[in-house]
């Protein structure tokens, strides 16, 4: 749509109360009508936190306006993660990452999903292929820390990686 782009910031401390993992969906197609004109507003969900949204005009320039939901859907994020990424890591199981809320972030012109937030700034993701990587922001770098998101997930579960290593700049291979 062209317009308007519109984020909200939280507290961290105040959001991570509010969230509600998984829930990842954009409300669509709110009509806002004014002066015999009609906006399209379009809502997005993140984490349950209501994160950012769209409209055609400046929202300062609404007055005496009226909102039309007879066109109101609820569709898929566009932070949700396809099927092929789902598959790749379908069955694991490791209580040290987010293998069901898989966000899509795109860094220097290649897609990411994340399983870990290490906070600050800083994530564990996968690519399309399952290969792991490191997204440190200070200093930035990318950087492959497994080449199967499997073999990842069975390294945490037995103890072989450590992320507290890892974010002090070793491997985090023990």
């Amino acid at each position: 749509m062209k317009g308007h782009f519109y984020s909200i910031g939280f507290d961290p401390s105040q959001s991570d109360k509010s969230m509600t993992k998984g829930k990842q969906f954009e409300l669509e197609n709110i009509i806002i009508k004014q002066d015999g004109q009609a906006f399209r507003l379009n809502i997005t969900i993140y984490d349950g936190l209501w994160i950012g949204f769209e409209i055609e005009k400046d929202i300062l320039e609404f007055h005496n306006y009226q909102v039309d939901l007879s066109s109101f859907k609820k569709s898929k994020s566009k932070f949700a993660a396809d099927s092929k990424i789902e598959n790749l890591v379908s069955g694991l199981i490791c209580e040290h990452l987010d293998l069901t809320n898989l966000s899509e972030f795109d860094v220097d012109g290649k897609t990411y999903y994340q399983i870990k937030d290490l906070e600050d700034g800083n994530y564990i993701a996968i690519d399309n292929k399952g290969k792991v990587f490191g997204l440190i922001h200070d200093p930035y770098k990318i950087e492959l820390i497994n080449k199967s998101v499997k073999q990842f997930v069975d390294d945490i579960n037995n103890r072989k990686f450590d992320f507290d290593k890892y974010l002090n700049g070793t491997n985090g291979y023990a």
